[in-house]
This record gives structure tokens, C-alpha cells and sequence, in this order.
């Protein structure tokens, strides 16, 4: 059911390219030039991650705060299946190896478990490590990539055997992962210790390490091309990152930026920002914050299918979801890889948000 939205701080950026600022100045304050809401929806307590299902016709939210994952129809926005996993020990996040499977992670275990979409019955239990966050799954769904936030590790999980393939220590606080779209490598992003992994995951090794300033808790995006790794950042900042050479760019967001997602084309990425309650929008090839949605109290994860956007608000109980505006068929220039930024070898110890506190 639709929520009470929060209220607007009324402030609007300007855009970098002078054809969006011409349109700018035309767009009433306030108002989004580049997404339109939709509403706001009741979900369970403490919504903690969102996730696209069936090409985007299904929207799953976990919910951390009752152990439920509350699925959506896309279309008509209300929860069409409330599953619960309560005796799995808790719930971070969900995908979908499957037609009518999930793959969920247990954040109080050591286990990530398959559920049936529709009766949501859960079947296989499948050891990780210890608190398993997100997780991501390979090309061909056929592995799943789950990091072990309290264990250091990532674990590599054949989802056709159903067990566990191989655990790989990668460093303190792993949240994020990632998979290129070639399915060659996984990046891991460890938290604490202000690194992003590289995993071969022909060989199934953990090739390199680059530094990068994280945010306490993110999870990890890629573009469709492979080329470059988005994550939240230390000191309200988006880290746009070269997945090659780890060359960082930092793009100033709002406060306490926590999940990303990014559009199908790759030139917009979407950063929900924790504290503020807000989802920052921010254009890749200017690396520049072009706008500012009003989500809700603790926004913490977003995902979109480039048509929609959905946020899931960790202290409001509730999602946001916007329509974007139609994408101009226009000369957009094409989106540059990084270029080399100071402090993007940085290291060391990054207190945890809160909201990873149990």
C-alpha cells in the first residue's frame, strides 16, 4: 500500500551539458527533470536490499527487520508473495539463478539457501561464509559469488551441485560483488580494508588488490561493458572506477551513500543516500550529481531497469519507485574511463555505518 512521501528539500542541480542546463531552468523547483514518481510502498521492517526479477516484470525486497522477502508486481506495485525465512538466520539479499528460484543470503549465518518464488519454500541450504551480504550470480547463472562480511572471504558456489565450490580471503568486511559481463572476473569490495579484489575465476584466484576509499557498507555495480566498477565511497562521494587498473574517480553525492546501481546503457548511475533519504543521480560521462530524488528515512539500496527506478528506505518500511524520463536518441558522447585521482591508493581502517552493527 502507498506510504506518505517525504518531504522535498526543494533543491535542484544544475546539469553539466548545456542543452540539460537550458532545460533546467525551465523545470519548476523542486521538480525532477529527469524522473517522475511513481509513489511510495509499504514494505516489511527494515528494507535492506531490492532486486529485479523476471526482466523487471517482479521486484523482490528483503526485509532484514522480520526475516520476509516481499515480492512485487512491477506493474500494479503491490506485494503479490510475503515468504519468510525466519529459523535461516536472517536475510540480506536475493537473486534469481532461475525461472522461479531464488538464491537468498542468511546475514546472521553461514549459509545461503534456495527458495521457490511462489510458495516460497526453501530447499537447499548451502554453507558460505560468516554473514553472508550480497551476492551475484554468474552470466550463465550457474555460480553465485557471495561475500562473507564477518569471515573476510568471498565463497564460490556452484549452483548445479548446490555446494560450495571454494571460499577465497579477500579482506576485512567484504560487502560488495560483482561479476564482468564475460564472466571472467569477480571483483570483491572489502569495507574495512578499503580494497577492491580481483578474482580469476578461471583459475578461481584472488589475482590483485587496488585500493579504494568505501564506504562502510556498498555493494558493487558494472557496466554493461565491463569497464568500469561503481561503488559508495567514504566522505559522501560515488567511487567511479576503472575495473582494469582501479584509477578512481570521485563524484560528490549526498549523505552516506550506500547502494548503486547502474542503467542498462551504462551512462547513469543511481546512489542511494542513507542519511540523506535521498537517491543521488549521477551522469558517468560528465561524473557529475545531475539530480536529487526524495526516497525516504535510510535509503539504502536502489536498483533500476532503465525505465523505472526502485529504492528501498531502511527506516521508513517502505520502497520509492520513479519513472524515468525518455532517454533523448541524441550524440551523447560516449563514457570515458577514469583518469589516474589522488587518493585512490588509499587504505585503512573505516568505521562501520549503524546499520551493520548488530
Amino acid at each position: 500500500m502507498p506510504v506518505p512521501a517525504p518531504r522535498s528539500r526543494n533543491r535542484v542541480r544544475a546539469l553539466p551539458a548545456l542543452a540539460l542546463l537550458l532545460a533546467a531552468l525551465a523545470t519548476p523547483a523542486g521538480a525532477s527533470r529527469l524522473a517522475k514518481l511513481v509513489g511510495h510502498f509499504e514494505t516489511g521492517p527494515q528494507p535492506t536490499t531490492v532486486t529485479l526479477l523476471d526482466g523487471g516484470a517482479q521486484v523482490a525486497v528483503a526485509n532484514r527487520g522480520d526475516e520476509s522477502l516481499w515480492i512485487f508486481d512491477a506493474l500494479a506495485l503491490e506485494p503479490r508473495a510475503k515468504h519468510s525465512v525466519v529459523g535461516r538466520h536472517g536475510l540480506w539479499a536475493a537473486a534469481e539463478p532461475a525461472a522461479g528460484s531464488l538464491l537468498v543470503s542468511h546475514w546472521k549465518g553461514e549459509a545461503v539457501s534456495l527458495m521457490d518464488e511462489v510458495s516460497g519454500e526453501l530447499g537447499a541450504s548451502i554453507p558460505v561464509g560468516i554473514k553472508p551480504s550480497y551476492l551475484a550470480l554468474s552470466p550463465d547463472r550457474t555460480k553465485a559469488y557471495v561475500a562473507g562480511n564477518l569471515s573476510g572471504d568471498v565463497a564460490l558456489v556452484d549452483l548445479e551441485k548446490q555446494e560450495l565450490g571454494r571460499l577465497l580471503e579477500v579482506g576485512q568486511k567484504p560487502m560488495g560483488v560483482a561479476v564482468s559481463p564475460d564472466g571472467r572476473w569477480l571483483y570483491v569490495a572489502s569495507c574495512r580494508s578499503r580494497k577492491v579484489s580481483r578474482v580469476d575465476l578461471k583459475y578461481e584466484v584472488v589475482l590483485d588488490h587496488f585500493g579504494a576509499p568505501l564506504a562502510a557498507t556498498t555493494n558493487l555495480a558494472i557496466t554493461p561493458d565491463g569497464r568500469i566498477l561503481l561503488a559508495a565511497g567514504d566522505d559522501n562521494r560515488l567511487l567511479v572506477m576503472d575495473a582494469e587498473t582501479g584509477r578512481t574517480d570521485k563524484v560528490k553525492v549526498l549523505a552516506e551513500p550506500a547502494g548503486v546501481a547502474v542503467s542498462p546503457d551504462g551512462r547513469t548511475a543511481f546512489v542511494a543516500c542513507y542519511k540523506a533519504g535521498y537517491v543521488a543521480v549521477v551522469d558517468l560521462a560528465a561524473r557529475a550529481l545531475v539530480d536529487e530524488l526524495p526516497a525516504g528515512p535510510g535509503c539504502l539500496d536502489v536498483a533500476t531497469d532503465g525505465r523505472r527506478v526502485y529504492a528501498v528506505n531502511d527506516q521508513g518500511a517502505s520502497m520509492t519507485v520513479y519513472e524515468l524520463a525518455q532517454a533523448a536518441p541524441a550524440d551523447m558522447p560516449p563514457v570515458e574511463l577514469p583518469q589516474a585521482a589522488p587518493g585512490s591508493e588509499d587504505s585503512g581502517y573505516v568505521e562501520e555505518s549503524p546499520l551493520v552493527r548488530e
